[in-house]
């Protein structure tokens, strides 16, 4: 299975529209003769084509640089001002004043047997806004205390966007199979959620 993203001009010079367009299941409920015939269309265009591998964030950067350049609709929402994996010397110092400022609890997750934090800090890209999550805050009064220290930290960072959810508590579903138990996250209720753009 082939996968590439193409631009206009080598779409058309490849004569890409020339290729059927099918599912797996279509192509593969073809006579033997046609799918390889279709197999050899396929091959043949894939290797013409000049092509190289990027990460999925940085073409996500890329598209979003182009719209901008050529007036196309932005294919999403871009956080362009938010803290990224590079930015892990605040992300690290965020944590750290969070930890020393307030008591959060742990708990025990079912499918380890290991105890686990109750919130966290997920860095942002292009795509989405940093991430900041806390469960078993449930008062109003300790969530605005989280939410006015997490706002002054920010007062002299550039980088403003985030989101800050607060979840009621972590939904574990547990299943005894025959094979062993199973351990899965279900839907979690969301207290509060805050996005700053």
């Amino acid at each position: 299975m082939y996968a590439a993203q193409l631009c206009i001009e080598c779409y058309s010079k490849n004569n890409v529209k020339g290729i059927p367009d099918l599912t797996i299941d279509e192509a593969l409920s073809l006579p033997e003769a046609e799918q390889l015939i279709l197999e050899d269309r396929i091959y043949a265009v894939y290797n013409a084509i000049n092509r190289k591998s990027i990460c999925a964030k940085c073409f996500s950067q890329v598209q979003v640089i182009d719209a901008k350049r050529t007036g196309k609709n932005l294919p999403f929402e871009p956080f362009e001002n938010t803290l990224m994996y590079k930015d892990s010397n605040i992300l690290n110092e965020l944590k750290t004043q969070l930890n020393e400022n307030f008591h959060f609890t742990k708990i025990t997750n079912p499918a380890t047997g290991q105890s686990e934090s109750t919130w966290g800090v997920f860095s942002g890209d292009i795509t989405k806004p940093l991430s900041i999550y806390f469960y078993y805050i449930a008062k109003r009064e300790e969530q605005d205390r989280i939410l006015n220290f997490i706002d002054r930290f920010f007062e002299n960072i550039t980088q403003k966007q985030r989101k800050v959810t607060f979840y009621e508590a972590k939904n574990w579903i547990v299943e005894e199979r025959p094979n062993g138990t199973s351990v899965t996250k279900g839907e979690e209720k969301v207290l509060l959620e805050v996005l700053v753009k």
